[in-house]
């Protein structure tokens, strides 16, 4: 079959499907599970499906559809061989036509004949640097993972690294939207103090130092509780916010704000 007739309406929609949830997600990894599933369910025969994530040398499981998978995801990682683990290290695809002849990764090939999975296609995800997640698929049938399948499945990698990056720069903007926000309400509640107390903005800012250490509670929390002291209102939003975009509370997540 040509390339182009992989994409059929069911492939698009698929991918618009991955698209919007990554994109959509205020937490990526908790996305990881609906990825895992709409991934599984575009390729044919639906095989089993899990999501790798590597981050500083360690390795773990973020997202599998089925139990048999998760038992071989762990066995790879405490091993510390098997195809997931080679795609991500040579940030290549990993094909394993047929698991009963192959001979290497001999610990998680045993697991894999024992959970009744006869191939196997790991797919890194490549965007800017080496890749720190892996697309997994298991198959109870040989050769499952044909030419067919496998340019699918390139294709699907490659929409969800884009919209990984995206959702990631999204979630970095709306970290950078909060950060401003309360930097600028941190600066309006040292001006109030500077004009009250007669001091220097050292000397205020060690003021709302001080009042934050004894409170237990965030330095743009407590400035924003100067400024309503002092002028009755809420703290006004930055003058730079987007039209339609309401201002950020001090104290307020916006989205995700887990590290990556």
């Amino acid at each position: 079959m040509a390339d182009q007739d992989l994409v059929s309406d069911d492939l698009a929609t698929g991918l618009t499907e991955l698209t919007r949830t990554l994109v959509a997600a205020r937490d990526i990894e908790q996305a990881w599970d609906e990825v895992a599933a709409i991934a599984a369910r575009m390729v044919p025969e639906q095989p089993m499906a899990a999501v790798t994530l590597k981050m500083g040398g360690h390795v773990r499981l973020v997202a599998a559809t089925d139990a048999p998978v998760a038992r071989i995801e762990e066995v790879q990682h405490r091993s510390g061989r098997g195809p997931v683990l080679e795609a991500l290290d040579t940030a290549a695809p990993v094909s394993v036509p047929d698991i009963g002849a192959e001979q290497r990764w001999a610990e998680c090939r045993a697991e894999m004949l024992a959970e009744g999975i006869r191939s196997v296609h790991c797919e890194p995800l490549i965007a800017d640097g080496p890749p720190i997640v892996a697309l997994n698929f298991y198959s109870t049938i040989p050769h499952a993972f044909d030419r067919r399948a496998r340019r699918l499945i390139t294709i699907i990698a490659a929409v969800v690294a884009a919209a990984t990056a995206a959702a990631r720069q999204a979630e970095l903007s709306e970290q950078l939207r909060a950060a401003l926000a309360s930097r600028s309400v941190i600066d309006q509640a040292l001006g109030i103090i500077m004009g009250r107390e007669r001091c220097t903005r050292s000397d205020a800012a060690a003021t709302l130092r001080d009042v934050s250490q004894r409170r237990n509670t965030k330095l743009a929390v407590v400035a924003a509780d100067v400024i309503r002291r002092c002028t009755g209102a809420d703290p006004e939003g930055l003058h730079f916010n987007e039209p339609g975009r309401p201002p950020v509370p001090p104290g307020k997540r916006t989205g995700s704000q887990h590290p990556r």
